[in-house]
């Protein structure tokens, strides 16, 4: 400890009995508006930043020039790599690239649905969906009796959960190459939230009301073998987020009143209290971002 005097003034400096925890502190390095004019020089396709506030959506760089712009009146969904507007009368679903160019046409009703690079078509009734190509043309539909609860992918896997408590796994380049397993465990199995590794052999779901639990299952000869579980105080009864993480390594998801985070090398899970609905989970570089939403307050975690 040490003490300078000048005056009346006195100034201690001390040693802390302890290290003090590093904390993340954000910047902003610009900001714009949603109505800001687009770069009438973009040609990129995929920008990769993409927005949907309101009946606004479009894309922006990572320098804070607005790529692509647009106003819609009814539906829209949006991906990084798509963008489309329909209603719920449309018999043609075209969709676009980030940088306003069409990509393709969908010649279904129903409502479309982006993962990234992935096409679908959600058909109406909610219990069946499509895969598309890269120009709208669809693939292979999945039909199922029960409707659709829940629902991820990836590039090379579909995942879909329903009300009766069923997982459905499909291979996206072969359909017939399909896994179907009841996590069960509950009173009332409903699947709330799934998600599936990149290269197909790890499932996770959120599942049932009384009691509500976490489960993690691996593919084994064509089966699911469940290898962790555990019960949850939470009792949501809403769809929720699911996500693989760190190239695979965690597992976020998020139970109303607090997020948990398993951990392949723990083989353990571990909870952080959050007062907010998680909306969006977001990995950049070795760091996961979580966007949380209580009415019109927002949260980044």
């Amino acid at each position: 400890e040490k003490h300078f005097s000048k005056g009346s003034f006195d100034v201690v400096v001390t040693n802390p009995p302890f290290s003090l925890s590093k904390e993340y502190q954000f910047t902003p390095t610009w900001i714009i508006s949603s109505d800001s004019q687009p770069d009438s020089t973009n040609n990129n396709r995929n920008p990769n930043l993409f927005f949907k506030l309101g009946k606004k959506l479009g894309y922006f760089s990572e320098n804070g020039k607005i790529l692509q712009f647009q106003n819609y009146t009814d539906y829209a969904a949006i991906s990084k790599n798509y963008y489309s507007f329909y209603n719920s009368n449309s018999q043609e679903i075209p969709f676009y690239f980030p940088n306003g160019e069409k990509a393709g046409t969908i010649n279904q009703s129903g409502y479309p649905y982006f993962i990234n690079e992935n096409v679908y078509i959600f058909l109406p009734g909610g219990n069946s969906y499509g895969l598309c190509d890269e120009k709208g043309n669809i693939k292979w539909i999945s039909e199922y009796a029960m409707p659709i609860a829940a629902f991820s992918g990836n590039s090379n896997y579909t995942i879909s959960g329903y009300a009766n408590g069923a997982i459905r796994i499909h291979n996206n380049n072969d359909y017939k190459d399909m896994l179907e397993y009841f996590p069960g465990g509950s009173d009332y199995p409903v699947i709330y939230g799934v998600d599936i590794s990149k290269d197909g052999n790890y499932f996770a779901s959120v599942s049932g009301l009384n009691r509500q639990r976490f489960v993690l299952a691996k593919k084994e000869n064509n089966q699911a073998k469940i290898i962790y579980h555990e019960f949850l105080d939470s009792q949501i009864n809403r769809r929720t987020l699911v996500k693989f993480v760190a190239n695979n390594s965690k597992i976020i998801f998020d139970i109303g009143n607090s997020v948990g985070i398993y951990d392949f090398e723990k083989e353990k899970a571990s909870f952080i209290d959050v007062d907010k609905k998680i909306i969006s989970i977001e990995e950049i570089g070795d760091m996961v971002f979580l966007l949380g939403k209580n009415n019109t307050d927002y949260t980044v975690y």
